[in-house]
């Protein structure tokens, strides 16, 4: 509205990716507001996690648990 407050007020959403090993916690990804827009399907938000989707394709380091694929 012209002159008026602004329609959104307050704190924003958002998301943060946490990785924890052991007693570790560790701060991985955060994004907010309309940086979440990109992470709108599963596959964008598993990109965003430590480990990553675990496809067959990436070349995961040494240690990293690597799952089986379905399909």
């Amino acid at each position: 509205a012209k002159g008026g407050d602004p329609v959104l007020k307050g704190e924003e959403h958002g998301l943060s990716v946490f990785f924890r090993d052991g007693d570790n916690l560790f701060h991985a990804y955060s994004s907010y507001a309309r940086g979440v827009e990109s992470l709108t399907d599963a596959y964008r938000l598993l990109d965003t996690t430590p480990y990553g989707r675990q496809e067959d394709f990436e070349d995961s380091p040494p240690g990293w648990p690597q799952r089986p694929t379905y399909g």
